[in-house]
């Protein structure tokens, strides 16, 4: 009986997750120490060591490993006023790696290149109406910006890591679901532009490419970047041009439901049958999440801002997700719900 319990029990227990291997627990503290360098903007490696918990020995032997990568630079010596040698200044390099970004959105296709700190370095906006047209058409549209940029980076000294795409519509595994200001059904995003662009540049290494819906990519920009840098956690980011769309972050993470589309959404403005001079109908196309959420308490109050200038709001506005800098609104509206 004893026996059979314990079998039971043992066949019951959640698995443990596989130890972490020294390649893994080294690819972590690089990445600590990279994350400590680009938030400080600059810093030395005693600084960093302080900042991290790691020991000095382990954080310059992870520095050198980073400078040779060509993700860090040094930048002369700074003097801490106290007894020493005066430390070496460290800044994530204004070369080398960066990031690539892409939106696809009713009437313009926009392509950013930022780099590690987080600057712009390259942008174009090319407006076109792409409703109606064909989806590889409008890939193959943004696949020529994206290789320009890439072009006009490489000038820079700079080389795009990865492509990320931002669309107006439901976007999973790689795949838009629906964009009805679009038009688009089942359109598998990630991989036609891939193929657009390789076909492009044949003779370099083809780019991972990820893709989400606009909103979200436009709401996290406003969490790391803009109304999330002064502490708040919780809002509702809508978005405002031909169509509307939104996304809901809750407690610093963006809620995307049990099928990845809470808080997703278009609304699109239709002409009514009624003539060319009648008011146009809304129509709201519905998503399959619908977000539980726990009541307001009563001390909270919601406050409705324009989103903040570090957020990019306007064309081009979703397709920088994880890096600062602004040259403020263009053109188009994003609006912030915050919670506090």
């Amino acid at each position: 009986m004893s026996h059979t319990l314990d079998s039971t029990m043992m066949n019951n227990l959640t698995p443990l997750a596989p130890k972490a291997d020294k390649a893994t627990v080294r690819r972590h503290n690089l990445s600590l120490v990279l994350r400590a360098v680009h938030d400080a903007g600059e810093a030395t490696r005693a600084g960093v060591a302080t900042h991290v918990g790691l020991t000095r020995a382990a954080v310059s032997s992870l520095v050198e490993q980073l400078l040779e990568y060509g993700v860090l630079s040094e930048w002369g010596k700074t003097s801490s006023g106290q007894a020493g040698r005066p430390g070496t200044v460290l800044k994530v390099s204004r070369s080398g790696p960066a990031g690539l970004g892409v939106e696809i959105n009713i009437d313009y296709i926009a392509v950013c290149v930022v780099d590690l700190a987080g600057t712009d370095r390259v942008r174009l906006v090319e407006h076109v109406d792409n409703r109606g047209v064909q989806p590889s058409e409008v890939l193959a549209r943004a696949a020529r910006l994206a290789a320009r940029a890439i072009g006009s980076a490489a000038e820079q000294d700079l080389v795009p890591a990865g492509v990320h795409v931002a669309l107006p519509g439901l976007v999973t595994g790689g795949t838009v679901r629906q964009a009805p200001n679009l038009g688009w059904q089942r359109v598998a995003v990630e991989g036609l532009f891939a193929q657009a662009l390789l076909a492009l540049r044949p003779a370099h290494r083809p780019l991972p490419v990820s893709s989400d819906n606009e909103a979200n990519a436009a709401a996290l920009a406003e969490l790391w970047f803009g109304a999330g840098t002064e502490g708040v956690r919780s809002f509702l980011y809508l978005t405002g041009e031909i169509g509307i769309g939104g996304a809901l972050v809750l407690g610093g993470g963006l809620l995307r439901g049990a099928h990845g589309f809470a808080g997703s959404g278009t609304w699109s403005s239709t002409p009514t049958a009624r003539g060319a001079g009648a008011a146009p109908t809304a129509a709201w196309s519905s998503t399959p999440d619908r977000p539980r959420c726990s009541p307001r308490p009563a001390s909270t109050r919601t406050r409705v801002r324009r989103a903040s200038p570090n957020s990019n709001a306007g064309p081009g506005s979703a397709i920088r997700p994880r890096w600062p800098r602004s040259n403020g609104p263009v053109g188009s509206w994003a609006w912030c719900s915050r919670v506090r």
